[in-house]
């Protein structure tokens, strides 16, 4: 896993928020290559253009990894065209096994628990449902999960179609080993001159990492403002294609690191170190990830990017 060291010097130990922005940003192939597992879908909508959400990003996961009982979430992103008021609904996802015509298992949920509208005017949303994936009914490891919802006058709000296989699957096929990174990392400040923080410098240990060894990022830089609260947003890709995106209070995120809002202004000296998995996909990962303190002026704005093959 991840582990964050911050410096014990005079230097103010402020930062969970950059840490975990330094950890997508910095680091970007750490928070996508963790979860291998991200990688081994594809998705598609079923739906029509009367649909009440409009699908711009989606995620599928599954904790502890795509295998029979564990828990695989979907999370989703996009515009609304709501034509009356959302008052409940229902989601339901019925997954289909190759070879097998009919469902092998069905899920539900409470789609007023699983829609959060995320502008005052309803007109954005994220959406997320969680379920159990089942136990093969045959020999095969490819697997469809089909995601319908619907509100209260049965108008249909999303229809997506998830194809996936187990990771029992993928480990048939012998994965490249000790990969190196050969272009990068690369880093950059996409910020402006208005931002409140400022990195300096960054460094990686190795230079060129690969597949299964210990890496310590660190980096130096200064906060020029008392941080009271914020939030985290970042998107993490490979070959162009976003995997991994989200948002996170500030402050939630700086309490996990054992330190309370508020942080004072100061000098910022962080390092962490990290073991990279033994089998990664070879590639190009990228990432974003903007830093906002209380006021949701932005504090930081880092793009980085490196080529593992």
């Amino acid at each position: 896993g991840i582990t964050t060291i911050l410096s014990a010097s005079h230097h103010t130990r402020i930062l969970a928020s950059t840490s975990v922005t330094m950890k997508v940003v910095l680091a970007l192939a750490l928070v996508c290559l963790l979860a291998p597992s991200a990688f081994a879908y594809k998705w598609t909508s079923c739906g029509t253009r009367y649909d009440r959400l409009k699908t711009q990003t989606l995620s599928f996961t599954a904790s502890p990894g795509f295998q029979a009982g564990a828990v695989a979430t979907i999370h989703t992103t996009g515009s609304t065209d709501l034509h009356v008021p959302f008052v409940t609904g229902a989601w339901q996802v019925r997954i289909y096994e190759l070879g097998f015509a009919h469902s092998i298992d069905t899920a539900f949920g409470n789609l007023a628990d699983a829609l959060k509208f995320t502008d005052p005017k309803n007109t954005t949303y994220e959406f997320t449902a969680s379920f159990t994936l089942p136990a093969a009914m045959g020999s095969s490891t490819n697997f469809t999960a089909s995601l319908i919802s619907t509100d209260q006058s049965k108008a249909t709000y999303n229809c997506l179609e998830l194809q996936y296989t187990y990771d029992s699957a993928e480990e048939e096929v012998e994965a490249p080993k000790a990969l190196t990174v050969t272009d990068g990392p690369h880093f950059w400040s996409c910020g402006t001159s208005a931002d409140k923080m400022k990195v300096q410098k960054i460094t990686i240990s190795p230079p060129t990492p690969k597949a299964g060894e210990e890496i310590t990022i660190a980096a130096v830089g200064t906060s020029s403002e008392q941080i009271t609260g914020g939030k985290l947003k970042y998107v993490a890709g490979l070959d162009g294609i976003p995997l991994i995106h989200g948002s996170k209070d500030l402050c939630t995120v700086l309490k996990d690191a054992h330190i309370n809002c508020p942080v004072a202004a100061g000098p910022v000296d962080i390092g962490y170190s990290v073991k990279l998995p033994s089998f990664v996909p070879a590639g190009n990962y990228s990432a974003t990830a903007h830093a906002y303190d209380q006021d949701n002026n932005e504090l930081l704005c880092m793009t980085g990017y490196f080529v593992l093959a």
